[in-house]
């Protein structure tokens, strides 16, 4: 249950960063709501996987936000992502990856 709570806050955070940016570009008041509705969540989430995990592993695992986000603006917002990106990325996952193991 804390590591689905825990995903749940990661894609809270990042699913509300893209939501922002697509407000910031397009004006739209519903992007806003729900992006801010989004970073609501988040901390809630984490919050109750604290209940269940150490603050360790619930921290480690919020440092997949970037990789998420990355992956995210790709697909949704259609932006360029550069090798620096990719390789920055593959080292989060797998710092997270030796980590959790």
């Amino acid at each position: 249950m804390g590591y689905f709570l825990t995903l749940c806050a990661v894609l809270a955070t990042s699913f509300g960063v893209v939501l922002y940016k697509q407000y910031a570009i397009k004006k739209r008041l519903l992007l806003l709501v729900t992006a801010i509705i989004s970073f609501i969540l988040a901390p809630v989430f984490s919050f109750l996987a604290l209940k269940y995990l150490s603050v360790d592993t619930v921290y480690m695992m919020t440092s997949l936000n970037g990789l998420i986000v990355l992956i995210l603006s790709y697909y949704v917002l259609k932006e360029k992502v550069v090798r620096m990106q990719i390789l920055g990325a593959f080292l989060v996952f797998c710092g997270v990856s030796i980590y959790m193991v």
